[in-house]
């Protein structure tokens, strides 16, 4: 335990932070939460730079060169997504290690690499580069199938992801309704598997890597009356941008962490939808939010989802 006193040396380690230290990751052997090949690749991945002497980053003083990896899995293909972050253009380095990996483990189907000098962790507006594999996986949400690519936003636990859309769409309703606004709608998974509800439905989304994909999931599966539209959520909505698409019958919101941007509420509040669908990953920000919207709205059901099992994100 990390409160036992015992001294533990944070250099070097490819693991998971700890809990609100940004410049502190924890060197783990296993963990359970995921497949268990993927422990034994990212421990791999430390043996080789550790033997090779390579330079972990350091993200305070923004030297080093490997920064993150990132994993990403496929329940319904069984496919995996090898994503490797680093600091500095060094192809010879990417070729020894990933052909060192794909000798070892024939499990990962996609290798990928993406190189950042950024200042921060995020890697969301970066370009991915492919040395083996596709730029993406495939999953299943219901009989809806969906293309991610490594920079898209999808629920990483998709067997809750189910869970979760099937409250969304008991909350929608049974009967069909004209326009459905679908907000910070990611690579269009609850847009899609809720395309039944409605005869037309709008999403909007920050990040046009994402949109690529809901523009391929709706090819996927044979869909042509969703729309996408990429760029600022609060610039976007506005009464000509509402006049153009038609003032929706509902709208589903979905926002990351930090919640809706005021201005996006103000916009809510003026559109007057009969019906908001809030899906939250930070009950403080969605209440903030809710307290905002109640100047016209008032909360008539709530379902708690724990995407999450096993970790401290739910706490009883």
């Amino acid at each position: 335990m990390l409160d036992s006193g015992v001294e533990v040396d944070f250099r070097d380690a490819l693991g998971y932070h700890i809990a609100g230290a940004f410049d502190k990751v924890l060197q783990i052997d296993e963990c359970h939460l995921h497949w268990p090949v993927i422990n034994a690749i990212r421990n791999e991945i430390h043996t080789f730079a550790k033997a090779q002497e390579w330079e972990f980053y350091d993200i305070r003083n923004h030297t080093g060169y490997l920064r993150n990896v990132v994993f990403r899995t496929s329940e319904a293909t069984r496919e995996l997504m090898l994503l490797l972050i680093v600091a500095e253009d060094q192809p010879e380095r990417l070729d020894a290690l990933f052909t060192h990996l794909a000798g070892k483990y024939p499990e990962i189907t996609s290798f990928l690499w993406i190189h950042s000098t950024k200042m921060n962790s995020s890697y969301t507006d970066l370009e991915p580069q492919s040395w083996r594999g596709t730029l993406h996986i495939t999953e299943s949400l219901g009989p809806w199938k969906y293309q991610v690519s490594p920079t898209s936003f999808f629920q990483t636990n998709t067997h809750q992801a189910k869970v979760l859309y099937d409250v969304v769409r008991q909350f929608v309703g049974t009967e069909k309704v004209g326009t459905i606004y679908d907000l910070y709608c990611g690579a269009g998974s609850i847009g899609i598997y809720l395309n039944d509800r409605s005869e037309k439905i709008v999403g909007i989304e920050y990040v046009e890597s994402s949109l690529a994909d809901a523009r391929v999931n709706c090819e996927f599966n044979g869909l042509d009356h969703l729309q996408w539209y990429a760029g600022d959520m609060k610039k976007l909505l506005t009464e000509e941008w509402i006049a153009e698409q038609g003032r929706p019958d509902i709208v589903v919101t979905d926002p990351p962490r930090a919640g809706m941007d005021e201005a996006v509420v103000r916009q809510l509040l003026k559109l007057e939808a009969p019906r908001i669908v809030y899906v939250s990953c930070n009950p403080g920000t969605q209440a903030r939010d809710l307290g905002w919207l109640s100047e016209k709205y008032e909360v008539v059901a709530v379902q708690p989802v724990d995407m999450f099992p096993q970790t401290t994100h739910v706490l009883k």
